[in-house]
C-alpha cells in the first residue's frame, strides 16, 4: 500500500508540474490550454487515488487517521488542488470575473505544488528513505 500511495502522489506531482510548465511556457501554442487541462485533471485524479490508498493503508495498519502532520497537510493539499481546479474551470464560466479569478488560480496552483513537494519529502522521511 505504501508503494501505491507514494506512486500515486509522485505521479500527481509530475502531472501537475507538467501542467504548470505547459501553462507557463507553451502559451504561444494553440494546444496549450487543452494539454494543461488534461495534465491537471489527471494529476488531481492521481492525487485522489493516492488519498484513497492512504486511507486504506492506515485502516489496515493502525486505524488512526490524521494522526500525523503529513496526513493533515495531505488533506490541505487535496482541498487546495480541488480549489485550484475549480477556479481554473470557473474562469471560463464567468468571463467577467476571470480577471479576479486567474491570479488566485495561478497562486493556488503554485502553493499547492510547493506543499505537495514538501509533503512527498515528508512521507519519504517517515518511511526512512530520506
Amino acid at each position: 500500500m505504501i508503494v501505491l500511495h507514494g506512486g500515486f502522489m509522485i505521479a500527481a506531482l509530475l502531472l501537475m508540474a507538467a501542467g504548470a510548465v505547459t501553462a507557463r511556457f507553451m502559451k504561444k501554442k494553440r494546444w496549450w490550454l487543452k494539454i494543461h487541462r488534461v495534465l491537471e485533471t489527471a494529476g488531481y485524479a492521481s492525487l485522489l487515488a493516492g488519498l484513497l490508498a492512504a486511507v486504506v493503508m492506515v485502516s489496515l495498519f493502525s486505524g488512526r487517521h490524521l494522526a500525523l502532520p503529513h496526513a493533515w497537510l495531505g488533506v490541505i493539499i487535496v482541498i487546495g488542488a480541488a480549489g485550484t481546479l475549480a477556479m481554473g474551470l470557473l474562469q471560463f464560466r464567468m468571463p467577467a470575473g476571470a480577471r479576479k479569478i486567474r491570479p488566485l488560480h495561478r497562486w493556488s496552483g503554485r502553493i499547492t505544488l510547493m506543499l505537495l513537494t514538501i509533503n512527498i519529502l515528508s512521507g519519504l522521511t517517515l518511511i526512512g528513505i530520506i
